[in-house]
């Protein structure tokens, strides 16, 4: 028959002895480094129960370095005593801000922004015509030149008829002294030379007197229209004389609202000046009582920092040893599987044997006969 599975450690047997193990290891490396050690300004020494494991560790100092740490640890009490003598002293109440000067949380207006300007009236953009005298036509003075062209005409008749007159009379009695009829041939060319030289005259005559009604005509039409040009020039300097008074008072207007506006711009910023040196002044103030109120307790924490701190002195640094515990655990579970797998591997060998005889007697002749085949 094959050997059967092995039985499973007792996890707690292992454990416990794992336990031991491990006590064991810290129990020597406890006792390999406690080392006791010993320099110029004292030792440190360990006490040890029987199995050498060390329960308590003593520094020694040396006479004169114990006698520095004793008077820094006296210099330390008087300073921490007065440092709570002054602590005490230190007023709980909070800090009052009342007698501060006030700060400025806005700035006083200091009028108005002058933004419109008051209207000085319409510039004026046309010039009225009404009163002024109408604008003389070509055929206007028509009469003034019909008089002028009469008047010449009739003076320049009234110079020419008695000297025509004459002359005809003179002609006749020359005609008649030199036997000359008056209708006869001769006698009525002389007479119609006469007559055409003097109907001559007396065009010329009409032609100025004309030329004089135009001359007449042209001067009134340029003095009418000179007065009616020299009228509407009057309303034009009339007009921009008012707009330049306008536009003056207007630029006045102007010139005193930008003072206005610079003045008041002057007082607000002279206000905002005086509201941030006030605000400065309660912040200065403000920082002087905190200065005030915190130099008690910075004079205390300064005698805490002064306060000597003693330093201990220091030794070699001694080998730190560990001893590693042995895995007992591990080497009973790897001992349990190797047994398993010996117990496993057995009966796979086994039942293999037995696989191969049963294949053995059922190819044999008498397995048949005896099972009747």
């Amino acid at each position: 028959m094959g050997k059967s599975t092995p039985t499973a450690p007792n996890p707690y047997t292992t454990a416990a002895a794992q336990a031991q193990a491990n006590s064991a290891a810290v129990r020597d490396s406890a006792a390999y480094n406690a080392v006791n050690q010993y320099g110029p300004l004292g030792a440190t020494t360990y006490q040890r129960r029987s199995d050498g494991t060390p329960y308590a560790q003593t520094v020694t100092l040396a006479p004169s370095a114990q006698s520095v740490l004793d008077g820094q640890l006296r210099a330390a009490d008087t300073l921490t005593a007065r440092a709570a003598s002054m602590a005490r002293n230190i007023t709980s109440v909070p800090l009052d801000v009342s007698k501060l000067p006030a700060r400025p949380t806005a700035i006083p207006i200091t009028g108005t922004v002058t933004e419109t300007i008051p209207s000085q009236g319409n510039a004026l953009q046309t010039v009225a015509s009404t009163g002024l005298p109408p604008v003389p036509g070509l055929s206007d003075f028509g009469a003034e030149a019909a008089r002028t062209q009469n008047a010449s005409f009739g003076k320049a008749q009234a110079l020419l008829q008695p000297d025509m007159t004459q002359s005809r009379n003179r002609l006749v009695q020359s005609l008649s002294d030199r036997g000359i009829p008056l209708d006869s041939s001769a006698g009525q060319a002389e007479l119609n030379r006469l007559d055409r030289a003097q109907s001559e005259a007396m065009n010329r005559a009409a032609y100025d007197s004309i030329a004089a009604g135009s001359q007449e005509q042209s001067r009134l039409f340029g003095l009418a229209s000179a007065a009616r040009g020299q009228l509407y020039n009057e309303g034009l300097s009339t007009a921009g004389f008012n707009n330049d008074v306008a536009n003056s008072r207007f630029s006045q207007d102007l010139a005193s609202a930008q003072f206005a506006n610079t003045a008041q711009n002057q007082r607000f910023s002279q206000a905002a000046q005086q509201a941030s040196f006030s605000a400065d002044q309660r912040d200065r103030a403000l920082s002087e009582a905190l200065t005030l109120r915190n130099q008690p307790l910075a004079e205390t924490a300064a005698m805490l920092r002064a306060a000597p701190s003693f330093q201990m002195p220091g030794f070699q640094q001694t080998p730190a040893y560990s001893v590693e515990a042995p895995d007992i655990s591990g080497l009973v579970e790897a001992n349990y599987r190797n047994q398993v797998n010996a117990a496993n591997q057995q009966q796979q060998a086994l039942y293999g044997s037995a696989v191969n005889l049963a294949s053995t007697a059922l190819g044999a002749p008498w397995f048949g006969r005896w099972l009747g085949i």
